[in-house]
């Protein structure tokens, strides 16, 4: 794998906030799932803002750790989140949802703590809370549902 430099997102006005769960980040940037690859620019572009804390970037760097098959050459940026993701202290405050998945329950907490925000995940521990978290300013979506709403609002933007 070649090395090159992971560029630092410019400050864009009106961006969002959103965070990752760690296997959206996995299919972004290991798998290169082709419909997230226009997050992926965005993310890049800095018209998104990926949040994370401390222990999701554990986590990430676990998963990472794996040994992978050769046709999963990491992205580079996979192995240096740091560079684009804005680092959150992690909450001090648990969500008043339980996952029931509890190595997602860090993500429930940073979203509550930050909201409004959005949480991209597939994970059906996560999306389970939908409609609780959407009272508490939480938007907790499939990375596809998420980017349509991106699309969207750039389209009605421009």
């Amino acid at each position: 794998m070649q090395e090159r430099d992971v560029p630092t997102p410019p400050p864009t006005l009106n961006a969002w906030p959103l965070l990752l769960d760690t296997h959206v980040l996995l299919e972004l940037w290991l798998f290169r799932q082709p419909s997230l690859m226009g997050l992926g620019q965005a993310l890049l572009q800095g018209d998104l803002h990926w949040i994370a804390s401390a222990p999701m970037l554990e986590e990430l760097a676990h998963v990472r750790a794996r040994p992978w098959p050769e046709r999963w050459t990491p992205d580079p940026i996979l192995l240096a989140p740091e560079a684009i993701c804005r680092l959150a202290p992690h909450p001090t405050q648990a969500a008043p949802w339980r996952c029931s998945d509890p190595d997602d329950q860090k993500f429930l907490d940073l979203a509550l703590a930050l909201s409004p925000i959005r949480l991209w995940s597939r994970d059906r521990a996560l999306l389970h809370w939908r409609k609780k978290a959407a009272l508490r300013g939480v938007l907790i979506q499939t990375p596809e549902a998420g980017w349509a709403d991106w699309l969207n609002r750039s389209a009605s933007t421009s």
